[in-house]
This record gives C-alpha cells, sequence and structure tokens, in this order.
C-alpha cells in the first residue's frame, strides 16, 4: 500500500526545516518570541550582545537554541546564511538613554538595522521582520491612527524606527518579504523582565507597597 504523506506532516517537516534569526533574544520580547518560534518547531538562532549577564534574569527561560554573542552593529553576512527569517528585535528601547546617547541610538536602531536588512537580502532570506513602534506617529491628538496617519517622530528611539522604515522598505522585492510591527507600549512579565514600563511600573508598585504613583497630572 503506497503512502501519502498528510498535509500537516507535510507543513511540520517544512516548517521543522527552517532556521529563523531573532537579533536582540535577551531582552524583554525576546525569549517570548524564541519560546513561540521553537514550540512552532523552527531552528532558533538567537544573536545578542548579552549585555545583561545571567544574573540579571527574573527567571529562566527554560529552552535551548544556538546562542551568538555579538553587538548587532558587527552581524557579518556568515551570521544569517541559511536563515528563512530574520526577525529583528535587538535595539537601545527606552527614551532616556536615547536623549543621553542620540547617536549611538541612531547608530545601533537605524543604520545596524538597515545593515542587516541588506545583508539578510543579499545572503538570501526570504523574510525581514522588524520591530518597529507606534512613537514614530509622536504626539498625535486623541482620534485613531493607522498605518497611513503622519508620522512626527519626536524623540531618537522613534526618529529610529521611521529611519530604518523609510531605508528598508525599498529592499522590498518578490523575493524578499519586508514586515514592520508598530508595537505599542509591552508589558508584562518576561524572564528579562523590565520595570521601566509603564503597566509594569504601576503593578510593581501597587504589589510592594499597596498603592499606584502617578509621576504625572494623570491626563495621559
Amino acid at each position: 500500500m503506497e503512502y501519502k504523506q498528510s498535509h500537516l506532516e507535510k507543513v511540520v517537516n517544512t516548517t521543522m526545516a527552517k532556521k529563523i534569526i531573532v537579533t536582540g533574544n535577551q531582552g524583554y520580547i525576546g525569549p517570548h518570541l524564541t519560546r513561540l518560534l521553537l514550540d512552532k518547531g523552527y531552528e532558533v538562532v538567537g544573536i545578542d550582545n548579552n549585555y545583561f549577564n545571567e544574573d540579571c534574569w527574573f527567571f529562566k527561560p527554560g529552552h535551548n537554541f544556538t546562542q551568538i554573542t555579538k553587538d548587532v552593529r558587527n552581524i557579518e553576512a556568515a551570521d544569517l546564511e541559511g536563515a528563512y527569517a530574520v526577525c529583528h528585535l535587538a535595539a537601545l528601547s527606552n527614551d532616556p538613554m536615547g536623549n543621553l546617547f542620540e547617536q549611538l541610538t541612531l547608530d545601533i536602531n537605524h543604520q545596524a538595522s538597515v545593515d542587516i536588512a541588506k545583508l539578510s537580502k543579499e545572503v538570501g532570506v526570504e523574510r525581514y521582520i522588524f520591530s518597529s513602534s507606534c512613537s514614530m506617529y509622536g504626539v498625535a491628538g486623541d482620534s485613531a491612527l493607522d498605518e497611513s496617519a503622519t508620522q512626527n517622530p519626536v524623540t531618537a528611539y522613534a526618529k529610529s524606527k521611521v529611519y530604518t522604515e523609510r531605508d528598508v522598505l525599498p529592499l522590498l522585492s518578490d523575493d524578499f518579504s519586508v514586515t514592520f510591527l508598530r508595537n505599542a507600549t509591552a508589558y508584562g512579565v518576561s524572564p528579562m523582565l523590565r520595570t521601566d514600563l509603564v503597566v509594569n511600573d504601576f503593578v510593581g508598585a501597587a504589589f510592594t507597597s499597596g498603592k499606584i504613583v502617578i509621576k504625572s497630572d494623570g491626563s495621559p
């Protein structure tokens, strides 16, 4: 009797053969993305400069994958070869740091992001997924916004996202898919927990002191 592979088996086998690069995999969102991809059967390679060592983990992620310790400004074609997709999360990710080190923020968040996209296309990566930000809209009033809304970045971080989208989009082709995810402020527990984010700050303060401290007039 001839055996015919089911559609589900074909999908699983195809998925398991694909390698995905996750930059910034040891940041706030990275461990969750890594876990989700591994659960789906992808091969994951993380690239992170490991700025925060193991003593900074809120809890251990508990999954195994290939880890490259490298600054994203130094990524080479060989680091990306054989990958199906690059999920680019790595960035200096808060406004106070961007205000103090604006050029460094642009070097890492903008120029390195564009360089990685170009290298990805050169080595045959099919998909480039960039973690952008809704901060690129700036102070935009109370009306709802969509992808066509006017961009008005007011911080170095926001500007870096605008510049990256602008410079990566022309790389789009039939063989190279480009996706920008304009994320809102993330929140919730993570192996690499961030307590500077507003919801996490409120939850932490409520849990430890029984109070939520609002550091403005409350209008936001």
